[in-house]
């Protein structure tokens, strides 16, 4: 019989109950796969809404989203915001913020000569956001999972690390309200906004796959590489044909 003591993934302490007696981590915690993201541990962590939590996941998201996904996907989760709680938070806090400042987006997106057949479309996507939101997850997360292999998070992993990407673009655009509300004709404010999420991007897998590999610049091309490819599957998968049924 085996006398190795289990230890905790946060803080490395060894383990005697069913959570660490030094962070308070459930000693349950393992490895991410697609079961487990439908466990009882997960939906447990669907119902922790802890305001120290969500602070602590927002300020990494833009200090230093790497390590803080690393970690995450490695057990270390005490401290973090549950993955897709946290994404469902941030698009309720983005439509609440588009109703109350009543930000028209044909203005922003489209002439008067394409407004028409924009309109419908939009109205569809603003009816449909947690539907559009979460579509983008999968096909991220097969994009990341081909291109970043050195990396061996499985499909899962990457599951919960384009969630996080997801939820911090949300972010971005619900500061993105703001501006846009104060100049809702801006069609040059609204392209010039647009490219922030799409550099964040960049950034975030940047930030959280550098560490496997031994020249940088080659994760800074997958970073790019991986964001063009989100965008054409995302407009061909999703958009095209969602446009396609209302036209």
């Amino acid at each position: 019989m085996s006398n190795q003591k289990m230890k905790c993934k946060n803080c490395d302490t060894e383990l005697k109950g069913q959570f660490c007696l030094e962070c308070g981590q459930r000693a349950s915690v393992k490895r991410f796969t697609l079961v487990d993201l439908f466990s009882t541990d997960f939906l447990l962590g669907l119902f922790s809404l802890e305001r120290s939590k969500f602070l602590f996941t927002v300020k990494m998201l833009f200090s230093n989203p790497g390590k803080m996904v690393r970690d995450y996907i490695a057990g270390k989760r005490v401290r973090t915001f549950h993955f897709f709680t946290f994404l469902i938070i941030i698009i309720t806090i983005y439509q609440i913020l588009e109703y109350l400042l009543k930000i028209d987006f044909l203005n922003t997106v489209s002439t008067p000569e394409t407004a028409a057949q924009l309109e419908s479309f939009l109205a569809y996507t603003k009816q449909h956001l947690k539907i559009f939101t979460l579509a983008k997850i999968p096909i991220g997360a097969a994009i990341t999972y081909f291109i970043f292999q050195k990396a061996n998070f499985n499909f899962a992993e990457h599951l919960v690390l384009n969630t996080f990407l997801v939820s911090a673009e949300g972010i971005i655009r619900s500061l993105m309200l703001f501006p846009l509300a104060l100049e809702p004709d801006n069609v040059t404010l609204s392209f010039i906004l647009g490219w922030i999420p799409r550099i964040y991007t960049v950034i975030f897998f940047y930030s959280v796959f550098w560490v496997f590999f031994e020249r940088k610049l080659h994760p800074f091309l997958f970073s790019i590489a991986s964001l063009l490819l989100i965008m054409i599957f995302y407009v061909l998968l999703i958009l095209y044909p969602a446009m396609l049924i209302l036209s």
